[in-house]
This record gives C-alpha cells, sequence and structure tokens, in this order.
C-alpha cells in the first residue's frame, strides 16, 4: 500500500547507490537501504523486518541520511529556481541576495501521519509494510 507524495516530497529516481556506506552492503542491507529510501521519498510510514546481524542498524543509519542529504539538495534546487523565476525584475543582484539571506523560513509541516493524526481519532494504520529476507 502506497500513498501519493506530499507537496514537500518531490519524487525524484529513487537512489540505488549508498556510496557512504562503510562496507560493500549484502543484498539484504541494498533492499533495505533502497525500500526505506523509497518509504522516506513517499511520505510514507515503513516497517521492516530482516534477520538478526543482517546490518539493520546500519543500513537504517546509511539510508535514512542519504534520503536526508538529498532532500536537501532538491529544496535547496527548487528554492533557487523560484529565486531565478523571481529575480526578473529591476534590483539589483546583491539586493536580491540579502532579501533571501535574512528571509525567515517558514516552520516545516509537519509529517504526513501526524496531520493524519490529529485530525482523526481512529488508531494507527500500516500505510507501507515490507518483510526482507
Amino acid at each position: 500500500l502506497g500513498r501519493t507524495p506530499g507537496p514537500a516530497c518531490k519524487m525524484a529516481s529513487h537512489r540505488t547507490e549508498f556510496p557512504e556506506h562503510p562496507y560493500s552492503p549484502y543484498p539484504i542491507q541494498q533492499a533495505f537501504m533502497e525500500a526505506l529510501y523509497k518509504t522516506l521519498d513517499n511520505g510514507s510510514i515503513g516497517l521492516f523486518e530482516s534477520p538478526t546481524g543482517t546490518g539493520k542498524t546500519i543500513s537504517l543509519i546509511c539510508g535514512a541520511l542519504h534520503w536526508l542529504e538529498d532532500f536537501r539538495q532538491r529544496e535547496k534546487e527548487a528554492q533557487a529556481a523560484a529565486a531565478a523565476a523571481a529575480g526578473d525584475d529591476d534590483d539589483p543582484d546583491w539586493l536580491r541576495e540579502v532579501h533571501r539571506s535574512t528571509a525567515v523560513a517558514p516552520p516545516p509541516e509537519p509529517h504526513p501521519w501526524l496531520r493524519r493524526r490529529s485530525k482523526s481519532n481512529s488508531g494507527p494504520r500500516v500505510v507501507q509494510a515490507q518483510t526482507l529476507g
């Protein structure tokens, strides 16, 4: 079961390589990281299960940090594109830069799951579940 991504999650091609993994990942670790990345990118909730000793902790850390790095990069690119589109006025570049650097960022939106929980009193719901291994 999956969801469509929210406005903050622009669907990019899902990462299949995790070069910062400290070792050459086993196939089960690779599948774990890919599934985690896809779940985070979709704004879904994932329940992951893997046998003892398969490297769940390092796979979780590595996959989540790569997603966060990619997400921040996509956000920067989106902001740069928006700034470039808004830069077609008569203001000099230095003035636009000062305006961008002093702008206060809006508070982050809560995760879709938290928004759903606050709107309804229904019990928890599994959005995405996958067994690896």
